[in-house]
């Protein structure tokens, strides 16, 4: 009853550990998001990095926090990480290949990588997948970041139905989820495809959607700021100043209005530690409100851009083409033509690159440079786990050996000390007894229990002379230590002596009857057998005692039948255990 108390115990221990540990984890995670939102990213890499290597063994919890990494990687700009990540959920797959949230995760970042690279059908097609994927898994927040990322593509593509249809479905999701990010990315997609129409028809209706949305994207940004962090906040400034400044800029009080957001654009935009890419966008809506001013210098802001956009881990060479065209125009303009070619050839590079497979073998060069190289710490972490797993395998070993063990010797022990007890009062019984046929079968009932006290001290004797060695030797190489004592102990000449000499005692011509019938070709080895087998000890037994297979014990029998010249017919077992025969 009280083992019975101690497992439930021990169960509702673990189950409590369990949660624990569960509700811990997602405090961290919120931590993490936090982080990452406030552009502290080396300790939220830190803590996505530890608690990947605590939650090995836990598939959704893993995924989970290889999401963050994901996450991290795309706020920092930094796509050669992202094609790593990617790699890791591959490698995940293949050990989880029926978790349809890792297979969502898998196709959403191979989408936002092929976005990056400016191939927005291939971004379409992934998203599509993930999509899929994310309603299986019934994971609202991925189905949500797939329709988002699907719109974002239509954007890029001119497929303006496509893209508000998918928008106003993650708009939707994303109110009732309360994920503020969510929703700003959704009106954003929304306002790119608004501000479409508008172009397409200078509608005042058109022009009112926008507006509407405008005002939707500052409130958003004004009420959720720590939500939202400086980045999303400051695309909603970069979003409200392109409508005054380039869409509409004939809007009364165009100028003043964009000049306000810009400001705020740059004011959120230069404190952050990754602002490359957000900055080209800024510098590109100044030129065009300086150039509206007929600054001479505006031109400066264009060559910020590029220098901007060319240190940016995002690549987007139809922006690198657009700022080019853009000063090849502004030297065309003062006549000065041969800068003017210079830079019109480098929009025709980055057109080029804009709208060929280069980039595609970019992505897959990079991805099988992640593939073929870790970095070492993460190599040391692994060797780390691979040796704790290996200690944790050999303790484990080591008490099971021991409680096997200790059992095992007890029960010989108690057996003994049984078997000694019975013998003890046969022999105070022999002494009443007067009849001569009584006292011979007294002395037949003797030997045989001393033959079972025999077997049971021969084992105590070996297993305690075992556990002696194994407890002398050192304990870092307690496995192989084991293996060696174990294949000595069969070489032990002491333990053939012993048999002999405890043979003899209860059968002084046992030994002598067996050589002589097989005229002294019997070994050491085989009158070991014999005497075993004399004791009646069974094949498995003996296997188990001399640590040999049981193969071995019957090819040994074998041999042993044919030195003793005995008929096909005679079994080897009762004529040895029959000796002396009756």
């Amino acid at each position: 009853m009280a083992f019975r108390f101690c497992l439930f115990i021990l169960y509702l221990t673990l189950n409590l550990n369990g949660y624990t540990q569960t509700v811990s984890n997602q405090k961290i995670r919120a931590e993490i998001s936090d982080e990452i939102s406030n552009e502290e990213f080396d300790s939220a890499y830190t803590k996505i990095t530890n608690l990947i290597n605590a939650n090995q063994s836990n598939e959704d919890e893993l995924i989970e926090l290889l999401g963050l990494k994901y996450i991290l990687f795309t706020n920092k700009e930094e796509l050669h990480n992202v094609i790593a990540v990617h790699t890791e959920f591959v490698d995940l797959e293949k050990i989880y290949p029926k978790n349809h949230t890792l297979k969502s995760y898998k196709h959403l970042i191979k989408a936002y990588i092929e976005s990056s690279l400016s191939h927005y059908k291939e971004a379409v097609e992934e998203a599509q997948l993930a999509l899929l994927s994310g309603e299986k898994a019934k994971n609202s927040k991925l189905i949500n970041q797939a329709n988002l990322q699907i719109a974002q593509s239509y954007v890029q593509t001119g497929n303006t139905g496509q893209a508000i249809k998918y928008a106003n479905k993650v708009y939707k999701g994303q109110i009732k989820d309360k994920d503020y990010i969510g929703q700003l990315g959704a009106l954003l997609v929304l306002n790119s495809c608004k501000v479409q129409l508008y172009l397409e028809d200078k509608t005042e209706s058109n022009e009112k959607r926008i507006l509407a949305n405008l005002s939707l994207l500052n409130d958003l940004a004004v009420n959720n700021k720590e939500d939202l962090g400086a980045y999303n906040e400051t695309s909603v400034y970069i979003n409200v100043a392109n409508f005054y400044i380039s869409v509409n800029p004939d809007y009364p009080d165009a100028k003043k209005l964009g000049t306000q957001a810009l400001d705020k654009a740059f004011a959120t935009a230069r404190p952050m530690k990754v602002n490359d890419y957000l900055l080209a966008h800024i510098y590109n809506l100044e030129y065009q409100l300086r150039n509206s001013n007929k600054d001479p210098k505006a031109i400066q802001s264009l060559f910020k851009g590029i220098r901007a956009l060319k240190s940016s881990a995002l690549v987007n060479n139809y922006m690198l083409a657009y700022q080019n065209l853009k000063i090849a125009e502004h030297y065309e303009g003062i006549e000065n033509y041969k800068t003017a070619n210079k830079y019109l050839r480098e929009v025709q590079h980055y057109s080029d690159l804009a709208n060929s497979n280069d980039q595609k073998e970019s992505l897959l060069n990079n991805e099988i440079y992640f593939q073929s190289q870790r970095s070492e710490a993460e190599k040391k972490l692994l060797d780390e786990k691979i040796d704790l797993l290996n200690k944790q395998k050999i303790l484990s070993f080591i008490i099971l050996f021991f409680s096997i063990a200790f059992g095992y010797v007890t029960y010989l022990y108690v057996q003994k000390k049984r078997d000694e007890a019975v013998i003890a009062k046969i022999i105070a019984e022999s002494e009443l007894v007067n009849t001569h046929g009584q006292l011979k079968s007294i002395k037949k009932e003797k030997i045989k229990l001393e033959k079972l006290a025999l077997i049971d001290k021969l084992n105590l004797d070996k297993k305690t002379e075992v556990l002696n060695q194994i407890s002398s030797k050192n304990s870092d190489n307690f496995e192989s230590n084991v293996k060696k004592i174990i294949k000595t102990s069969d070489e032990n000449d002491k333990e053939i002596f012993l048999m002999k000499s405890t043979l003899k005692e209860i059968h002084p011509d046992f030994i002598d009857f067996l050589m002589e019938r097989s005229n002294n070709t019997l070994t050491e080895i085989d009158l070991k057998y014999c005497s075993y087998i004399h004791l009646r000890f069974n094949t498995v037994s003996i296997a188990s005692i001399l640590n040999v297979e049981t193969k071995s014990v019957r090819m040994a029998k074998y041999r042993i039948k044919q030195k003793l010249k005995l008929d096909k017919d005679l079994d080897l077992n009762k004529f040895l255990q029959n000796y002396p025969q009756e």
